[in-house]
């Protein structure tokens, strides 16, 4: 298809999010239910939500904030019950739209004067968006990229209603699938696929502007299921040894009583327990990140003796060696990981204000570095495959940067 846009300006997300609310909000066709648990992999959330009688599904919407309190994304929850809710509800798939980076679930996509909703098929608890879409039966377009749910309009919405109804029931079906088979076969639905049997029609009808797309993509992976004891039995390992790489660090400066590189500040101690914590949730790894940037960046500096300024503050003098800041080296690409992720996951910026020079790694960038994906972690399993990448880096920069010490406190002193 031509002239699909997906829409990235901040003010018309969120004008569509308004509309996208008001249509799921409709006194007429939903019911409001205040302090309804809502449940998801790594954790519980009370909401309000709305749910429909005809179509058997609830919502609920609201915005996500950074530690500023400044919005960065919009949520859509959705899931089913039959009845009204009372007490907990079960989350099936979020429609999320994004407000900086562009890799939340949900798409605004744009075609000449209509606006549709789109989803890019991260469901979450898998790793690789492929096991979506070999199973998904419903319209696609944008090569594969992006499943169709519906137009926003504020005249009729029954069809949008229908097509939000049956893309719910297409996620549930293909989580039940992956459960069921397991990881070991999860890219395996052709009997479902081939029968008919799917009561997903009104996704496939055809749409003026969206033709469906039979071309699917194929998977190649075959991985057996993941021991989530030995993932965190890697990553303690990672985090000791780099620990310990730290503390030769340090030592060897004290003892040869040379400029000591990381300082040992009041929060060390506290720095430390974040960063050793194997993490569940996408909170965690904001504190594992704003952690581990914390020991990197702030107790390695001093202010400028000469007091020059830079944005505002007191422009630092950071005492890691020239060689471990250097540009494209190993070292200064894991110092540039941790900046990014700590202003995007660890959100510590406010993402409309943050700008990433040229030169440094873009957020996609750097996911698809450590984990050969640029879209952004959803669940529990991919926040804690992104943080065992980062401690590889981080193990390895230490290593590193200890090796770098030694040879200085070996070299030759000048008279």
């Amino acid at each position: 298809m031509t002239n699909n846009e997906i829409i990235t300006d901040i003010v018309e997300i969120k004008k569509y999010q308004k509309v996208f609310e008001q249509i799921l909000q409709r006194e007429d066709i939903f019911k409001k239910f205040e302090n309804i648990k809502v449940t998801y992999d790594g954790g519980s959330k009370l909401c309000k939500v709305y749910w429909s009688n005809k179509y058997k599904f609830w919502s609920t919407s609201f915005p996500y904030e950074n530690a500023n309190k400044d919005i960065i994304r919009y949520k859509n929850w959705f899931g089913i019950t039959e009845n009204e809710p009372s007490k907990s509800l079960e989350l099936v798939v979020e429609i999320n739209f994004s407000l900086c980076h562009g890799a939340t679930s949900g798409k605004l996509v744009r075609n000449k004067e209509e606006i549709f909703v789109t989803h890019n098929g991260n469901i979450g608890r898998i790793s690789k968006k492929d096991i979506f879409w070999e199973n998904f039966n419903g319209k696609r377009f944008n090569n594969n990229e992006l499943a169709f749910i519906g137009e926003l309009t504020e005249k009729e919405n029954s069809k949008l209603y229908e097509n939000v109804m049956d893309f719910i029931n297409e996620v549930k079906r293909i989580k039940e699938i992956i459960k069921n088979n397991g990881d070991n076969d999860k890219h395996k639905n052709t009997q479902q696929k081939n029968n008919g049997n799917s009561k997903n029609t009104s996704l496939i009808k055809k749409n003026k502007n969206f033709a469906p797309n039979d071309n699917k993509p194929k998977s190649t992976s075959n991985k057996k299921r993941d021991n989530p004891n030995k993932k965190k039995d890697m990553f303690s390992k990672t985090i000791k040894n780099a620990k310990q790489y730290e503390t030769q660090i340090y030592r060897n400066c004290k003892n040869y009583k040379k400029k000591l590189i990381f300082e040992r500040v009041p929060e060390t101690k506290e720095i430390w327990d974040d960063i050793e914590i194997f993490v569940k949730s996408r909170d965690d790894f904001g504190k594992f990140i704003r952690a581990l940037y914390k020991l990197i960046f702030e107790t390695t500096k001093d202010e400028d003796p000469n007091n020059k300024f830079e944005n505002g503050r007191p422009k630092p003098i950071y005492r890691l060696p020239k060689n471990f800041v250097k540009a494209k080296t190993e070292t200064k690409q894991f110092m540039d990981i941790v900046d990014i992720l700590r202003h995007t996951l660890g959100e510590a910026h406010t993402p409309s204000k943050l700008k990433i020079p040229e030169w440094k790694t873009s957020y996609p960038d750097a996911l698809y570095t450590l984990v050969k994906s640029k879209d952004e972690p959803q669940s529990s399993g991919e926040f804690k495959k992104l943080q065992i990448e980062v401690s590889k880096r981080f193990e390895s920069a230490m290593k590193i940067l200890l090796e770098m010490v030694k040879n200085d406190l070996n070299s030759p002193q000048k008279p």
